[in-house]
Parts: structure tokens; sequence; C-alpha cells
């Protein structure tokens, strides 16, 4: 037969600061089964220096709301009359059901500002087949043997004197193989706004004939290599001084070279890629430069940062237009970024860290597309 009598405890503390608002809630909820003595604790709610001037407390079952009259300390209610309230509760249904009980703490304000309210929000949910708080107790151990090993047969009663036999078994764990593939990627910071410079095309506009051969003397066409550092292509012809200056330093280097009988295009073309190539700039600053009809093309990186060439200079021509109104040379510069790529590796759907991932420990490549 169960204890009918019986009651169990609960304490609950009600505790704030002094509100900085004019309204503050707080939530608190707990679980009860069967007639319950609930405890609240009201010492950890501050008065502040002003007090308050009412102080209700709502058990929400249908019973009375109960005031509590502060005191008053120098004149001023900052302090409660009482330290803790206790109320019971009961369950009146065999169904899961809930009780919303409600404090409230009115304070008083200084110099015309709103008086503020402190409310405690306090549901307590009950159940009548609740085992929480069932008061249990060891009522005796026994000792049975499963695979000749003696496990221990405890038999535990509640308030309610019904007993609940309990064992403890051990249970080899079974062995787990590891089998999951570690995803390690290279620490980077992507610059999705970041261009990246694949290749810079310098165009002759039209064939050399005497007189525009004339015109080219002095002029030149600077543009960038994979390291960051420009480099200015001038040509002279032997006889003539340079029609413009060009000065250099550790990042911006002067190749210049002199034509002494008319080249024609091609004959141009080959000479300025031996100008480069004799200074040992293919395969170090270009990876390739090729030429084609009226073009020549400088190949800098089509690579993945931060092995690509990161685009800092716009391939530039001295002059616009030379004697007689010719314009010695043309210059387009051809780039790509993460989100627009037709020349790197990852095509059109632009760069991305996923190409380097590989394995932990054993380094495999993973290629990810």
């Amino acid at each position: 037969m169960a204890h009918l009598t019986s009651r169990h405890k609960l304490t609950i503390d009600i505790s704030n600061a002094v509100p900085t608002t004019s309204a503050e809630s707080y939530e608190h909820i707990y679980a009860i089964q069967g007639p319950t003595d609930v405890l609240f604790v009201l010492s950890g709610i501050d008065l502040g220096s002003f007090g308050i001037y009412d102080f209700t407390a709502n058990y929400g079952d249908g019973s009375s709301i109960k005031n509590i009259e502060p005191l008053f300390i120098n004149r001023l209610p900052t302090e409660l009359s009482l330290s803790a309230v206790e109320h019971t509760f009961y369950q009146t249904t065999s169904a899961s059901s809930e009780v919303n009980a409600q404090i409230v703490a009115r304070y008083l304000s200084d110099a015309g500002a709103i008086p503020s309210i402190v409310t405690h929000n306090i549901k307590l949910k009950q159940s009548a087949g609740n085992v929480i708080e069932k008061n249990i107790e060891i009522l005796n151990t026994q000792l049975f043997t499963i695979s000749a090993e003696a496990v221990p047969l405890i038999n535990l009663e509640s308030d309610e004197n019904i007993i609940y036999p309990c064992a403890f078994i051990e249970v080899e764990d079974v062995e787990r193989l590891d089998d999951n593939i570690y995803i390690n990627t290279d620490p980077e910071t992507i610059d999705l706004d970041a261009e990246y410079l694949y290749r810079s095309d310098v165009t002759l506009t039209q064939d050399l004939d005497n007189f525009q051969l004339s015109a080219l003397s002095g002029s030149g066409f600077t543009l960038q290599g994979k390291s960051g550092k420009l480099y200015t292509a001038v040509f002279g012809i032997s006889g003539e001084d340079l029609r413009y200056t060009y000065t250099q330093n550790t990042t911006s280097i002067v190749l210049s070279t002199d034509i002494s009988l008319y080249p024609g295009i091609s004959g141009l073309q080959e000479t300025i890629i031996t100008l480069f190539d004799s200074n040992g700039l293919i395969g170090t600053e270009f990876s390739l430069i090729s030429s084609a009809g009226n073009d020549i093309y400088f190949y800098q990186s089509n690579q993945l940062p931060p092995e690509a060439t990161l685009y800092t200079y716009a391939t530039s021509v001295s002059s616009t237009t030379a004697v007689g109104g010719y314009a010695p040379y043309t210059a387009t510069d051809n780039i790509y970024s993460y989100t627009t790529n037709s020349f790197g590796p990852s095509g059109n759907i632009g760069l991305s860290a996923v190409n380097r991932m590989k394995t932990d420990p054993n380094g495999l490549l993973i290629r990810a597309l």
C-alpha cells in the first residue's frame, strides 16, 4: 500500500537584481508528482535603495493570492517581512497537468521615472505517474552469476512502496574500426575580389615601312611579370636618339635593343621574344612567350593561389600615337578570379580550395569536383 500521507518537497529560489527597465520577467519550470510542499525562497530578491510598494504571490491553483508587506528601513520599504513562503500543491487528476504560479514585485522610482515591475513565472508540471523525487531507498542486495561472474541485484523501494529490481551487468565493448576519411584543407584566406593575370597580349597594329619603323624608335610597352615586377621593352633605330626617357629600379626594369634594318612584323616579334629570353625571363617571370599574326603573347600563370599571378598593373604602351599618327602598339590583359575564370585549371566555375584537399594522415590526394 502506498504512503497516502507522504508529501514530496521542492525548494525554489526566487532572485533578481534591481530592474533597469519598466518591466522584466523570469521563467522557472519544475516537475512535481503527488502532494508537494514547495518552498519559495525570497531572500535573493534585491529591493534596491527605494524599495517596493507591492509584493504578491499567486500560486495558480485557485488558492488566495498572498500579499507580503515590506519592512521600512530608514523610512523606505527596502526589505520583505518574510524570507520565504511555502505552499502545498496537490495532484487533482490522473492525467498530466500544469500549474502556473506567479510572484510579482512592484518597485518604487524617483525623479519621475516610470515604476518598474518584476514578474517571476513559475510553471509546475504535474503527473501522477511522474517518478521524479520518489525518495527511493535501497531495500536489500543480492548476488547471482552470469558467465561465472558475480552480479549484484539491488531492490529499490520508493516512498509509495513500489519495488524496482536493478542489476548491473558489465558488457564487453565491441571493437570498432576507424574507417573515416578526415579531410584537411590548406589554411588560407580567400579574397573573392582578387584578380589574377593569365596572359598579356601586345599587338603591332600594322605592317612597318621605313617611315613607320622610324616612328617606332624609342617607343615601347610595359607589362607585369609573375613576381609583380614591371618590364618595359624599348627599341631604337641605329643613328637615332630615343624619343622617350625611361627610368628603372628594382621593381621596374627596362629592356632595350637596336633595330638596324627593316625587320618586318615577324622579325620584330622574334626580336622581342629574343630580348626577353636573353634576359632570363622565359621560364621565370613568364612561363611562355609566343607570337601569331600581329600579336605577341606573354603567359604569366594559370595556377591556383598562391602560385597565381596577382594582377596589379595593366599593360601599357609608351604612346598611343607616334610620328604621322601611327600607333605602334595596343595591349590587352587576360585576367581571372575566384568567381570568373575561363583560363585557370578550374574552368568557368572559378577557383576553389577544394582542389587541394588531402586525407590525413597518409596524405592521399582527393580530387573534389
